[in-house]
C-alpha cells in the first residue's frame, strides 16, 4: 500500500529514543569494524583462495553483511544528511553494492561461498548451505535500500538473482523442486511483491511455502543421495569431533549436533506440508521466518486456509513454548522448540528466534489486529530483544537464558554472528512494528512514541499521526491524528482495569479500541495504571513448580547477586503473592526505568527489568522465577 506513496515514518520515545540512538552511533561503526576484522566484508571482493592466508568465507558470511547494510539504510532516516555519520553510512553502503555487483555471476547469481571456496556445486546443498538464506537477507537490503535513497541500483542487483531463481526452482521439468533448508526468503519475497508486484516473484513464493513438507521431506533426501550422502544411515551424536568421520572434504557436511536422529526433517519445518502441521517444531528462526512469509503470503492470497495453518502454529508457541521474557527455544542441541511445556531455565532463548516472534507478529497483524498478538510482541521486544544488546551498544546475546551464570555474557561477535545485526536492523525499524495501516484503518500496536505522515491514493488519502507517549514509565499516550479522508483509527487497549479515553464514540473487540471512521483532526488521549503484578507460573511447567514472578508494564524483572544483601545464594530469595514494593528510578546509559525494592527478613531485595542485567557484572547470577513457599498457585502463563 505504501510502495507509491510519499511516507515518512519514524520513532521519537521518551524511552527507545536512547536505544536506537546508541544502535546508530556506537553498534553499526562497531559492528563494521568486526565486520572487516574478519574477513566478512572483504570477502565480497572474491580475493580468497585456498592458501592465500585471506580468511576463508563461511556459507552465511553474505547475510552478515547484508543486515548490517540493511541496517544502515534503515538508519539514514535519524541522521542529518550533512553529519559525517550519515557520510559514512552511505560510504560503507555504496561500497557494499559495488562489491556485490562486481560478484554478482553473468546470470545473476550471487554468493561468496559458491564463488571462490566451492565453485561449480550452487545449489547442491540447499538443506545445509543457507545460499537461499543469504539471498533473501540481501534482497531484503536492497528493498530497505531503494526505500531510503529512492535509488533502484541495490534492487536491480537483486532482482536479477530472484529472476534466476524463478527459472531454478518449480515444479517444471529440469528445475529443482526444492525449497530453503533455512527459511528466509520467503519474507524477503512477501516484501519484494508487496514493493514490485511482479507476479513471478509471487509464484516462487508461493512455490516455496507449498513444496515444503512435500512427501516428508524427500527433497532433502534426493539432493543429499546425489551428493552421495545416504540420509537414511548417518550416525548422530552430540560430539561434534566423533562425527568429523561423517563430514566430506569438499563442503563439510553439517550433520552432526542438530539432527537428534537420521531424517530430523521437523528441525526444517519439512516434515509435512504447513497444513498438515498441528505443532511448532523444530529450529525457532526457522520456523519463525517461515510462518511470517506463510502469513504473507495467505494475506496476499487471502488464503484462508493457510492463515489458519499460521495461527495453529502460533498459538502452539504462545500457549506451550515461550518463557515468560518472550523467548522461545528450550534445546540448544538444535536451537528449538522442546515438548509442550518444557521450559527449563537454562533454555536456548536465541535473540534471533524472539526478533522473528516480531515478524511473525507482524504479518499477522497485517492480516487482522488480534491484541494479544500485540502483547506477546511486546513481551518479546521489551524483554529478550532489548535484552539482546548491552547498554552501550557493543555487545550481544546469542541466547538468552532465564537464569544467569559465569558462562552468561554479551560478546563482541561471534562465529555465527546473526543476532547483533538481525537487532540492529529491527531497532532501526521499529516503526513499522508501532503502526499499521490496512482496510481503511490505521493502526497503533504498540505505547511508543512516533510520527506516521503519509500521502496515499484513494480512500486513503492524507494521514498526519504523532504519538506521544510516557510507557513504560507511566500509563499516558496522546494521539494526535489528522486526515483528508475518513478513516478507523485503532489502538491497542492497554492491559489495565483502570483505563480513560477522552472520545467516547469507540468499540472494543479483539484486545482493541476502534474509533468509528472519521475526517481526524483530533487528540485522543488515553490514561491507564501501570502496577506490578506478581505472576503465577504455569501448573505445566515443572521447572516454574512453587515459584513466582515479577512483572510491570512490558517489563519481566529479576534480581541479581549484586543487588541482593543476603549472605546466601538468590536460591533464598523468596516473595509472596502479597509483597509489596516502592519503584525507584533509576537511569543508565540514557535509559530511564524503574526499579523494584522490597525487604526480605530485613534485607534489602532490588529487581531491576530483564534486560537490564548483566551490564554491570557481567556473568552474575539472576533470577527470573522466585521462590515461593505456597505450593497451591493458580495459572496465569508460563
Amino acid at each position: 500500500m505504501e510502495a507509491n506513496s510519499v511516507t515518512t515514518k519514524y520513532i521519537d520515545d521518551v524511552f527507545w529514543n536512547s536505544r536506537i540512538s546508541v544502535i546508530r552511533t556506537a553498534t553499526l561503526p562497531s559492528m563494521f569494524d568486526l565486520l572487516k576484522k574478519t574477513g566478512r566484508w572483504d570477502s565480497l571482493k572474491l580475493i580468497y583462495k585456498e592458501g592465500n592466508g585471506i580468511p576463508k568465507p563461511h556459507h552465511f558470511w553474505d547475510s552478515d553483511i547484508a543486515k548490517f547494510v540493511e541496517s544502515l539504510c534503515l538508519g539514514l532516516k535519524y541522521l542529518d544528511k550533512n553529519s559525517k555519520l550519515y557520510e559514512q553510512y552511505l560510504k560503507w553502503i555504496n561500497e557494499a553494492i559495488h562489491m556485490l555487483r562486481k560478484a554478482q555471476h553473468n546470470d545473476g547469481y550471487i554468493n561468496t561461498y559458491y564463488t571462490v571456496v566451492e565453485p561449480g556445486k550452487r545449489f547442491t546443498n540447499i538443506c545445509w548451505m543457507h545460499e537461499l538464506y543469504c539471498c533473501g537477507h540481501l534482497l531484503e537490503a536492497a528493498i530497505a535500500h531503494c526505500k531510503a535513497t529512492k535509488s533502484e541500483k541495490f534492487l536491480k542487483i537483486m532482482c536479477r538473482y530472484i529472476d534466476l531463481l524463478c527459472i531454478v526452482f518449480g515444479p517444471g521439468e529440469g528445475q529443482i523442486h526444492g525449497y530453503p533448508g533455512h527459511e528466509e526468503i520467503e519474507l524477503a519475497l512477501v516484501k519484494l511483491y508487496e514493493f514490485r508486484p511482479v507476479e513471478r516473484y509471487l509464484t516462487l513464493l508461493n512455490y516455496f511455502i507449498e513444496q515444503r513438507g512435500y512427501e516428508g521431506g524427500k527433497f532433502f533426501d534426493d539432493e543429499a543421495f546425489e551428493r552421495g550422502i545416504n540420509p537414511y544411515s548417518l550416525i548422530f551424536c552430540d560430539n561434534t569431533e566423533a562425527t568429523e568421520h561423517l563430514r566430506t572434504a569438499a563442503n563439510e557436511e553439517i550433520y552432526n549436533t542438530a539432527y537428534p536422529e537420521p531424517r530430523s526433517y521437523w528441525y526444517h519445518q519439512a516434515e509435512a506440508p504447513i497444513r498438515e502441521l498441528k505443532e511448532i517444531k523444530g529450529h525457532c528462526v526457522r520456523a519463525t521466518y517461515y510462518l511470517a512469509g506463510a502469513q504473507g503470503l495467505a494475506r496476499i492470497k487471502n488464503d484462508i486456509s493457510l492463515e489458519n495453518a499460521v495461527w495453529t502454529l502460533w498459538r502452539d508457541m504462545v500457549e506451550k513454548k515461550m518463557y515468560i521474557h518472550g523467548g522461545i527455544g528450550s534445546i540448544g542441541k538444535w536451537e528449538g522448540f522442546g515438548t509442550p511445556f518444557e521450559l527449563r531455565w537454562d533454555g536456548y532463548s536465541e535473540t534471533c528466534a524472539s526478533c522473528g516472534v516480531l515478524f511473525l507478529g507482524r504479518q499477522i497483524l497485517m492480516s487482522s489486529l488480534k491484541g494479544e498478538v500485540a502483547q506477546v510482541m511486546e513481551r518479546a521486544l521489551y524483554n529478550n530483544v532489548l535484552g539482546a544488546v548491552s547498554l552501550d551498544g557493543t555487545a550481544f546475546y546469542y541466547n538468552q537464558p532465564i537464569t544467569g551464570s559465569a558462562r552468561l555474557k554479551r560478546q563482541k561477535w561471534f562465529s555465527c554472528s546473526c543476532c547483533p545485526p538481525n537487532v540492529s536492523r529491527l531497532f532501526n525499524n521499529l516503526e513499522d512494528y508501532l503502526f499499521t495501516l490496512k482496510d481503511h484503518l490505521i493502526a497503533i500496536n504498540f505505547f511508543i512514541g512516533g510520527v506516521y505522515e503519509t500521502k496515499l491514493k484513494e480512500p486513503y488519502g492524507d494521514i498526519k499521526l504523532k504519538v506521544i507517549s510516557e510507557y513504560p514509565m507511566q500509563g499516558k499516550v496522546i494521539i494526535d491524528i489528522t486526515t483528508s479522508k475518513p478513516l478507523i483509527l485503532a489502538i491497542r487497549k492497554p492491559d489495565s482495569e483502570k483505563l480513560f479515553i477522552s472520545d467516547t464514540h469507540y468499540k472494543i473487540a479483539d484486545g482493541y479500541i476502534f474509533f468509528a471512521p472519521k475526517v481526524w483532526n483530533n487528540k485522543i488521549i488515553l490514561e491507564f495504571d501501570i502496577n506490578v503484578e506478581i505472576i503465577n507460573p504455569n501448573p505445566n511447567v515443572s521447572a516454574n513448580e512453587n515459584k513466582l514472578a515479577i512483572k510491570r508494564g512490558p517489563f519481566i524483572y529479576a534480581i541479581q547477586e549484586s543487588d541482593y544483601d543476603g549472605d546466601g545464594t538468590l536460591d533464598e530469595v523468596a516473595i509472596s503473592s502479597d509483597t509489596t514494593f516502592t519503584l525507584h528510578s533509576e537511569d543508565k546509559n540514557g535509559v530511564n526505568y524503574y526499579s523494584l525494592l522490597t525487604k526480605m527478613n530485613g534485607l534489602t531485595c532490588k529487581f531491576i527489568p530483564y534486560f537490564i542485567t548483566n551490564n554491570n557484572n557481567p556473568g552474575e547470577d539472576f533470577r527470573v522465577w522466585i521462590k515461593h513457599e505456597r505450593t497451591k498457585i493458580k495459572a496465569l502463563l508460563a
